[in-house]
């Protein structure tokens, strides 16, 4: 795991301390805490190479379901390594500060998760994914829509 992002967890959640675990091809993973009564938890992911990406897992979710994540790779940012961990570092203090929420939808053919952020009043869309049906286990719903919250983890502080 990266020195910028141990040190923006410390900084911006005081008391936690990230514990990188090491996975396939050398992904390391570091999972933040979950907010009080969320329904979901970050978890952040860097590879030697220089890619990462952002993930949630669902509060009570089944093992191998598909939920939201988002990717930095390389090719998004034209092999600049130094843009790609601005950008990442960038999302991961909006996750942290703010309340964030999780809209899965249910298309036709199509599962979208998107997360957004709650900043001034409003929510302002972080990334958003789409995955098919026919292939992926997403949570099971009612409905056409639903909505996953959390609060922010860093209280008083600002992205």
């Amino acid at each position: 795991m990266g020195p910028s992002t141990i040190a923006l967890l410390k900084a911006y959640l005081p008391g936690f301390e990230p514990e990188v675990v090491t996975g396939p091809h050398g992904w390391e993973t570091v999972y933040l805490p979950r907010a009080s009564g969320a329904d979901y938890a970050f978890s952040v992911h860097e590879e030697p190479g220089g890619e990462r990406q952002i993930g949630a897992d669902r509060t009570g979710g089944r093992p191998g379901e598909y939920f939201w994540w988002y990717p930095f790779e390389m090719a998004q940012f034209r092999g600049d390594a130094e843009e790609l961990a601005e950008a990442y570092l960038d999302a991961l203090k909006r996750l942290i500060c703010h309340e964030t929420q999780i809209v899965q939808k249910k298309g036709l053919v199509w599962w979208s998760l998107a997360c957004e952020y709650l900043e001034d009043g409003k929510w302002k869309k972080l990334s958003g994914h789409l995955g098919l049906r026919l292939f992926i286990s997403a949570p099971t719903m009612t409905g056409r829509v639903a909505i996953y919250r959390s609060m922010p983890l860093a209280k008083g502080m600002h992205a």
